[in-house]
């Protein structure tokens, strides 16, 4: 398997969030826990360097404003933060009481963004409004996941309850549930909004549908096993095109595959440290990933001086494309 790793300024610690934007110029953003927030333009596989802001404290989230000229960021020191691209300027316009975990903004209307948190609560925020949220929403526990793909926002938190909005109709929540997994790691809604995926640290993914009429098609399978051996899935990417997806884990692995059909279309080979996060690009002819320490194994796991680094694949019709 042929892939590139980013060697202009890469992150130095683990990787966070990792998002292209959704835009054709292919502007990859990584937030990292040695405290920088850091951009690269990417041209198939090639990586160019654009700029990169400290923090006091680990960013642990981004979202890219829908014309690509801003970047929200929110982490550890609790604050959310505008970081203008054009005018070269960062300031914050929200805070929390404890660390941010997820950051979206409204694709249409870019002064709308959303947080969600370990303080157990969503805040909407309108920055011509100043400092203060629009609406909180409050959780059962502290916000593991989120994602958004307007209208639907989908939430995993810490007592693995699953929230659906239709942020259309407004802030309330509309599907409420419960899974039966171990401990949450990631939630991705469906390119078609009809549903979501969901995983967690026993290795496995969900598959489920929103509507009552489709729920026939949910079902859950098992991905970052080896033998007796369980791995958390850390991250899962759909395609735009295809609707298939990618799932990443701590067994250094990434995997594509088909939900309609039940199928895997793809295996990497391994890495010799977890895979953390991972993106496609807004056409899906790149994938990311990043490589890094997950602390699945604790602070022993942390000692060990295994690779960190940042990736590019590029992807073959055949490996990504539904069969």
């Amino acid at each position: 398997m042929e892939f590139t790793k980013i060697e202009d300024n890469p992150p130095l610690d683990s990787v966070s969030s990792l998002h292209f934007t959704q835009k054709p110029e292919n502007l990859l953003t990584a937030t990292s826990w040695d405290n920088f927030v850091r951009i690269w333009s990417i041209d198939k596989d090639k990586a160019k360097f654009i700029g990169k802001q400290e923090f006091s404290s680990a960013p642990l989230c981004s979202s890219w404003s829908y014309d690509s000229k801003a970047l929200f960021i929110g982490g550890t020191d609790n604050q959310a933060y505008l970081w203008n691209l054009e005018k070269e300027s960062i300031e914050s316009f929200g805070e929390h009481s404890q660390p941010i975990k997820e950051i979206f903004s409204f694709p249409e209307n870019q002064n709308l963004i959303l947080t969600g948190s370990w303080d157990k609560t969503i805040k909407f925020w309108d920055l011509r409004q100043g400092q203060n949220p629009i609406n909180t929403t409050f959780l059962e526990g502290k916000v593991f996941s989120m994602d958004m793909r307007f209208p639907y926002l989908v939430v995993v938190d810490s007592t693995k309850g699953i929230y659906a909005f239709d942020l259309g109709s407004g802030y309330n929540c509309v599907q409420r549930t419960r899974s039966s997994f171990k401990q949450a790691r990631v939630i991705s809604l469906f390119p078609d909004l009809k549903g979501y995926a969901f995983g967690s640290i026993d290795g496995r993914v969900s598959i489920t549908y929103l509507k009552e009429e489709e729920k026939d098609n949910n079902f859950s399978f098992r991905c970052h096993w080896k033998e007796n051996e369980i791995f958390a899935v850390n991250d899962i990417a759909f395609h735009p095109k295809y609707g298939t997806f990618a799932t990443v884990g701590s067994d250094g692995l990434f995997y594509f595959w088909c939900k309609e059909t039940k199928s895997k279309l793809k295996k990497s080979i391994p890495f010799e440290n977890s895979i953390t996060r991972c993106s496609f690009n807004h056409d899906g002819s790149i994938f990311s990933f990043a490589v890094g320490y997950d602390w699945h194994k604790g602070f022993i796991g942390s000692t060990a001086k295994k690779e960190r680094s940042l990736c590019l694949y590029l992807p073959k019709e055949k490996e990504i494309q539904a069969k």
